[in-house]
């Protein structure tokens, strides 16, 4: 598989213009996977794009728990260095 044009994509798409999905186009997204979602002959798809859209919204969710959860471990980390600075003062 050549991955040259989607390595340009990835350096094009992560140089400091990405605008976050809003909430609105999330909801677009899930709902035309399940209009064209499963595989079926009245559709005429295989719902192989669906499945794709589907497993990159539930990475993303992912990755957004995980970054809130890192944020938290930052926050209580920094908590921890403040209160051992102050205390280590007097």
């Amino acid at each position: 598989m050549d991955t040259q044009h989607f390595d340009e994509w990835t350096a094009a798409a992560t140089s400091g213009t990405y605008t976050p999905l809003p909430s609105e186009r999330l909801i677009e997204m899930f709902q035309w996977t399940t209009i064209h979602g499963s595989s079926n002959c009245w559709s005429g798809t295989s719902g192989t794009a669906a499945t794709m859209i589907r497993e990159l919204l539930l990475e993303r969710i992912g990755l957004k728990e995980q970054i809130e959860r890192l944020s938290d471990e930052r926050d209580r980390l920094r908590g921890v260095r403040a209160e051992q600075g102050t205390s280590g003062a007097g």
